[in-house]
């Protein structure tokens, strides 16, 4: 038994029994509090009662889905890490990030994984970004100026970034070492992040990608975190725009 989990209160909204009998005694035996629903009009009413530190939800589910879950924690301003699970393609992977959600993983998963999402993503700020940054040999560099925050090539989300004019097209899951010097506000943000999705722009802007921070430097903590608190953004990781 772990308890790197220990005093979270994580919500389960599936309409498998299984799988959320499953969920749940795993999460337990890392220490957390769990409670399930069995789908987002359930988990939407469990919201009324009590707070949870995050939910992992099923996507297609009769009775409220996953997308419409979101939306509505979205429109009541519930700020909450939410990871989507599924089994079809209900929803393209760069649209799942643009609406806010902190990680897709698709049926049959490696459970792990998601509990090593899940005890990243419950971390405080600091905890979670104050990470020594560790550069991978296998990760690709991508380093570039831009005049400012507001450049159509470099977009931030709440834990990712919107990468476009990279020469090559990465696969999903690769690691890129990123160093982003930015003139106007005379900042530079260095770390690792973590390949979600990929898309190939129309004409010469190149490619775009969705990077999932891993880590990042020292240096880069405390205007990463200035950055969220000014502009609270709702996406996690924001969608291309062409």
């Amino acid at each position: 038994m772990s308890d790197v989990l220990k005093g979270k209160r994580l919500l389960i909204v599936d309409d498998e029994p299984d799988l959320r009998e499953m969920l749940e005694f795993e999460f337990e035996m890392s220490g957390a509090s769990v409670e399930t629903a069995m789908n987002g009009r359930d988990a939407l009413e469990k919201f009324k009662h009590q707070a949870f530190d995050l939910i992992i939800s099923d996507i297609r589910m009769p009775g409220g889905d996953g997308v419409e879950l979101i939306k509505n924690l979205n429109s009541q301003n519930i700020q909450v890490p939410l990871i989507f699970i599924s089994g079809f393609a209900d929803i393209q992977v760069d649209e799942a990030y643009e609406l806010g959600a902190s990680g897709y993983f698709t049926k049959p998963f490696v459970l792990q994984e998601i509990v090593n999402k899940v005890a990243e993503l419950t971390k405080n700020v600091n905890e979670r970004w104050g990470k020594e940054t560790i550069l991978l040999e296998s990760a690709v560099s991508f380093e570039k100026i831009f005049p400012s925050f507001e450049s159509e090539f470099v977009e931030f989300g709440r834990g990712g970034i919107m990468l476009t004019q990279l020469e090559k097209m990465p696969r999903i899951d690769t690691d890129i070492h990123f160093k982003l010097n930015f003139e106007k506000e005379d900042i530079s943000l260095e770390g690792v992040g973590k390949v979600k999705w990929v898309k190939k722009l129309k004409g010469e802007m190149g490619t775009c990608v969705g990077l999932d921070i891993s880590n990042l430097s020292k240096d880069s903590v405390s205007p990463w975190i200035n950055y969220l608190e000014t502009f609270c953004p709702s996406a996690y990781i924001p969608k291309a725009k062409a």
